[in-house]
């Protein structure tokens, strides 16, 4: 009976495997997914590309395949770099990005194989980041603007998948650091509640789950020595002391 019922949820399953298999990028448009509550307040792409337009440098970490940066960085006159590791994305990545004269580096998003005070401004949307290397490779006076995933995605899942990986609280981390660093960090949170049509819907995202959900996205501010009311903005101190406003 085990085996049957193994081999039923294999069958139910396998339409959705072939499906990743034949998956490229790092665009999930294609999921089926209802909104039950209102998404966050602010909107990642707008708030970079007002970023992008003020910067002569910039740096984007875990660009999956560009889908994002291409909209961020469409005519835009400015020298930006995307860095990807997953060897699968990058030259997705790569054909995309060219044409806009957008670089790709392949490379770990924690160890940045570029010069410090290089970038005006550094993006990272949903991508795993060390605040030191961030701030060493951010000019003084330059912004970050970073959306994260907070602990509490897939919250409601963990008591039937007790061996979930915890990441632990990322995001308290890196606020924690980046104030280190000499930031002032202004922090929002937004929960969400979504509904996915089947189960496969829900496997093929790493942030999913069928039936309802609730998916924390936080974003980090920084504004030292100069007001900034902008959610999901940091900017590297430039003079000596940073005040909270």
């Amino acid at each position: 009976m085990d085996e049957m019922r193994r081999q039923r949820a294999l069958a139910e399953f396998r339409p959705y495997i072939e499906r990743a298999r034949q998956f490229s990028g790092w665009e999930f448009g294609a999921l089926r997914v209802r909104p039950l509550t209102p998404g966050p307040a602010w909107d990642y792409e707008a708030i970079a590309r007002e970023q992008a337009v003020r910067a002569e440098r910039a740096l984007d970490l875990g660009t999956g395949g560009g889908e994002v940066l291409s909209r961020i960085a469409a005519d835009l006159p400015r020298r930006f770099v995307a860095t990807e590791e997953w060897q699968i994305n990058a030259p997705i990545a790569r054909d995309r990005l060219a044409p806009l004269g957008i670089d790709i580096v392949r490379c770990d998003g924690l160890r940045l194989p570029f010069r410090a005070a290089t970038f005006d401004l550094v993006l990272s949307r949903h991508e795993a980041l060390d605040p030191g290397e961030v701030v060493r490779v951010l000019r003084p006076g330059g912004r970050v603007v970073t959306q994260q995933v907070g602990r509490k995605q897939l919250y409601e899942l963990r008591r039937f998948f007790p061996r979930m990986t915890d990441f632990g609280d990322q995001y308290g981390m890196y606020a924690r650091a980046l104030e280190a660093a000499g930031v002032t960090v202004h922090a929002r949170e937004h929960d969400r509640k979504v509904a996915y049509a089947t189960l496969g819907d829900w496997s093929s995202c790493s942030w999913s789950h069928r039936g309802a959900s609730r998916v924390s996205t936080r974003s980090v501010r920084s504004t030292p020595c100069s007001p900034w009311r902008m959610p999901t903005v940091a900017k590297r101190a430039s003079c000596s002391q940073s005040t909270d406003t």
